[in-house]
């Protein structure tokens, strides 16, 4: 039968042990010189039997209780010795020691053998050791040490809790002294973006030169790279107190977002353009949108254009041009006095230079290095990297971004919340910010909409009465003549419209229901994240304040009818 390595060893040290006691025991039994008593030589020799029949058990008992044993063994034999020393005894080679207990060559040498008792956690991955109180004076940290090299520890050891065992004398109880080698963590899986989009959301102690390579949208080719994943990594392996390897740990995956309008490698690494178009990130996902692409500057109404699809532009736009999307509108150079309008984003690369004239409208979001002189309309939010100067701009959130994200000069309209480093100027331009303004607005739109659709439910009854009527005909004749079939066609068409048109209306006014919900329920405040000059009037639901000296970073919000300034209390909203 083949034995385990680990089984053979453990054996031997066993049979080391009782190798040692039997020598000893004989010793004292054989010696003549020594005087004991019939009943005390008579005790020693059981033991030596005892010792003898271990010998016989070899391999009929488990080794782990073959260790129980031989300790008990020892522990016997130890606490006999001593009682014979007590009782004034003497016996070769066994001393007394101070505080009554004994030491002898061949006890140390099977306790050395045989090793303090040793205990692993379930996973093999701790190891506890127990010194019995009685004989730990036949045991140092070296001395265990030693006999756990043997068994292959001393790796795993931790020697100042081993030695802090015997410092502190923690005898007869479980000492945790050593662990295995826990497996590693491998790197976890990252994305790597082809290109560096602007987040949409405020990162307000970023310095302006961390975002010197980043654009508001990046203009992509059929078959561009967007996404690339590196897949995560094994760490390294661990192996537990006995030896066994311990696979290492795979890092976290992280899943490949699904972008429309691209396509993606077998292995789903690799994310490509499937059209040519642009890419910008909208919270916290990138959007991808196929474009008609202009690679020129657009100048006068002989440029104008007007599409339903999103509209890129590689130049500039400029004076009295108009261009309409009913998706997004991205301008890579500079916006000049142009308007435009779109069902999307309206995103300038390289900034709104309006002179007086641009109209910029977006029905969602408009996204700018910076707006000078510019009427800027957005159904959401307005967001520059950058300065807003003397313009009129309106939206629900409006924020500047960065160092140079400063509100001078013009009029800032928002429903409850504006950001800004700075507003305002040491020359004290007068900037006016208002919000709240939108509730008499939004209630003149519910009030419109609803009596739009009261007008079209009444258009469609009397259709809806002729039609009733003519189907009434029909279920008593069977059919309809060709002129009440023509008829019956116009009204359905007609009908149709209508109903088509009431839906519509009905989402619209559902939406201001919405918006009117939010308003009466925001908190409406400015937060400014380092100066506000005066001249700067805040306005918030009707209440006005108007800022008489330099502040630093503050928050304005309207607070028992009145507005209040707090010390704005960190960088990081």
């Amino acid at each position: 039968m083949n034995v385990p390595s680990t089984t053979l060893k453990e054996l031997q040290e066993i049979e080391g042990c009782l190798a040692s006691l039997r020598q000893g025991l004989a010793s004292i039994v054989d010696n003549r010189s020594v005087s004991l008593p019939s009943p005390d030589l008579s005790a020693l020799e059981d033991r030596l039997s005892v010792i003898e029949r271990f010998f016989e058990w070899k391999g009929k008992i488990q080794p782990q209780r073959m260790r129980e044993l031989a300790f008990l063994v020892l522990k016997d034999i130890y606490r006999l010795l001593e009682k014979f020393v007590k009782e004034g005894r003497e016996i070769p080679h066994v001393e007394k020691m101070n505080g009554g207990k004994i030491v002898s060559p061949f006890l140390g040498k099977a306790a050395a053998e045989l090793g303090p008792v040793i205990t692993f956690s379930a996973d093999h991955m701790t190891l506890f050791i127990k010194i019995c109180k009685d004989m730990a004076h036949l045991w140092s940290d070296e001395e265990v040490l030693a006999t756990l090299e043997k068994k292959g520890f001393a790796l795993h050891v931790d020697r100042d809790e081993l030695k802090n065992l015997f410092v502190e004398k923690k005898y007869g109880q479980l000492v945790r002294i050593g662990s295995g080698t826990p497996p590693r963590i491998g790197k976890n899986a990252t994305l790597q973006y082809a290109f560096h989009l602007y987040s949409p959301e405020p990162e307000w102690n970023r310095e302006e030169d961390d975002r010197q390579n980043e654009e508001i949208f990046k203009i992509v080719k059929i078959g561009q790279a967007v996404i690339r994943k590196v897949p995560a990594t094994v760490g390294e392996c661990g192996r537990d107190l006995l030896g066994n390897e311990i696979p290492g740990i795979r890092g976290l995956d992280v899943d490949v977002p699904k972008i429309p309008h691209c396509e993606y490698d077998p292995k789903n690494l690799k994310v490509y353009a499937s059209v040519q178009g642009i890419a910008y990130r909208d919270r916290d996902q990138i959007i991808l949108v196929p474009a008609h692409i202009e690679k020129r500057d657009l100048v006068g109404s002989a440029d104008n254009l007007k599409k339903r699809t999103a509209i890129a532009i590689e130049g500039d736009v400029k004076e009295d041009c108009v261009i309409e999307s009913a998706s997004a509108v991205a301008i890579d150079g500079i916006v000049e006095s142009a308007a435009i309008k779109a069902n999307d984003f309206v995103m300038a690369q390289n900034g709104i230079e309006g002179k007086n004239r641009a109209r910029i409208s977006s029905e969602r979001e408009v996204r700018s290095r910076f707006i000078h002189q510019a009427d800027v309309q957005a159904k959401d939010r307005i967001v520059t990297y950058g300065a807003i100067i003397h313009s009129t701009v309106s939206a629900k959130h409006i924020y500047a971004f960065g160092k140079n994200g400063q509100l001078i000069g013009g009029k800032i309209q928002a429903w409850d919340d504006v950001r800004a480093n700075v507003i305002g100027s040491d020359v004290g331009v007068e900037t006016l910010i208002e919000l709240g303004n939108e509730l008499p607005t939004l209630q003149e739109e519910k009030v419109r909409l609803k009596t739009e659709i009261e007008q079209k439910q009444e258009q469609l009854k009397p259709l809806m009465e002729k039609q009733k009527k003519l189907l009434e005909v029909k279920k008593k004749t069977g059919t309809l003549l060709p002129s009440y079939r023509e008829e019956y066609n116009r009204i359905q068409s007609i009908a149709v419209k209508i109903k088509d048109a009431l839906t519509v209306l009905q989402s619209k006014l559902d939406q201001v229901r919405r918006d009117l919900q939010y308003s009466k329920e925001c908190v409406r405040s400015v937060r400014v994240f380092h100066t506000v000059y005066p001249g700067t009037i805040i306005c918030i639901s009707e209440k006005s304040l108007k800022v008489k000296s330099t502040l630093g970073p503050t928050i304005f919000r309207l607070e028992k009818g009145r507005i209040i300034t707090e010390p704005y209390p960190s960088m990081n909203p």
